[in-house]
C-alpha cells in the first residue's frame, strides 16, 4: 500500500538548534539541515516510458531517497563539491548510455547534501514471509533534538577516525620518501667516493736509498738555500 504524498516545513526551531551545532558552509549555508522526504527532490536523467508518449529521454525530478522514504524526516550533511570528483569527470561517469542524458543531472559546483540518517524506527510486523520468519517494517520517527545529536556525534566520530587513519596514511608516507631519498644520496656518495685501494699511502721506490744529503720530503727548498755536493751556502 503506497503512502500518502505529504510536503512539511522543519520546524523553525530544529534548524536553528542544527545550525548552531554545526555551523555554516563556505556558501553561507547550514553544515546540517533538516528535510522532509518528499520536498527533497533532484534531477534524474533516463528514458521514461510513458502510456501516452510511449519511451522519452528527458530530466524528471525524483525524490532523492525514493517514494518510500517520502514520509520521512531526514538528517543530511553538506559536501563540497571536491567530494563528486571534477566537473568532466562528472559528465564523463554519470552520463546515461541510452539516452545521453545525465543520470544525476548537473554537477554539484555548489556541493549537494547527503543523508546521515532517516528518522524511522523498526519494528515486526504481523505478517509472515513463506519461510514462516516475521518481517520487519519501518516507521517514520518524529522529529526528536536527542536522536539529532546522537547521529551528529556518531558522524563526527566516523569522520575523526577517517581523518586520524588519512593523517597516518600522510606520515608514513613522508617516512617511506625520506627513507627513499637516504638511499638515493648513500648510492651517489658511495659512486663519488675513489677505491679504497686508492686511499692508502704509497711508498716509492728509491726513497729508502736516498742519501744522507738528500733533502727531506716535507721540507721547502728555498733557491740559493742548497748547492749540489749538500754544502750549505753561507
Amino acid at each position: 500500500m503506497s503512502e500518502t504524498k505529504t510536503c512539511r516545513e522543519v520546524p523553525l526551531p530544529y534548524q536553528t538548534l542544527l545550525t548552531a551545532y554545526g555551523g555554516l558552509n563556505r556558501f553561507g549555508e547550514p553544515m546540517f539541515r533538516l528535510v522532509w522526504g518528499w520536498n527533497r527532490m533532484v534531477q534524474r536523467g533516463a528514458v521514461w516510458h510513458d502510456p501516452v508518449r510511449g519511451d522519452i529521454a528527458e530530466y524528471r525530478w525524483m525524490p532523492k531517497y525514493g517514494e518510500d522514504k517520502g514520509n520521512r524526516w531526514i538528517l543530511e550533511t553538506w559536501l563540497p563539491p571536491e567530494a563528486y570528483g571534477s566537473p568532466w569527470r562528472w559528465e564523463r561517469e554519470m552520463v546515461d548510455p541510452e539516452s545521453g542524458l545525465l543520470t544525476d543531472g548537473a554537477y554539484p559546483s555548489r556541493g549537494d547534501y547527503e543523508c546521515v540518517c532517516i528518522l524511522e524506527v523498526e519494528k515486526p510486523a504481523t505478517l509472515f514471509c513463506g519461510s514462516g520468519k516475521q518481517l520487519i517494517v519501518t516507521e517514520a520517527m518524529e522529529l526528536s533534538m536527542g536522536f539529532i545529536e546522537g547521529a551528529i556525534n556518531e558522524l563526527r566520530r566516523k569522520q575523526g577516525m577517517s581523518l586520524n587513519k588519512r593523517r597516518q596514511a600522510i606520515v608514513e608516507r613522508e617516512r617511506q620518501k625520506d627513507l627513499a631519498w637516504e638511499s638515493r644520496a648513500d648510492a651517489i656518495l658511495d659512486n663519488a667516493m675513489p677505491p679504497v685501494w686508492a686511499q692508502q699511502p704509497h711508498s716509492y721506490t728509491g726513497q729508502q736509498h736516498r742519501g744522507k744529503d738528500a733533502m727531506p720530503v716535507n721540507k721547502v727548498v728555498h733557491e740559493g738555500d742548497y748547492r749540489p755536493g749538500g754544502r750549505q751556502v753561507n
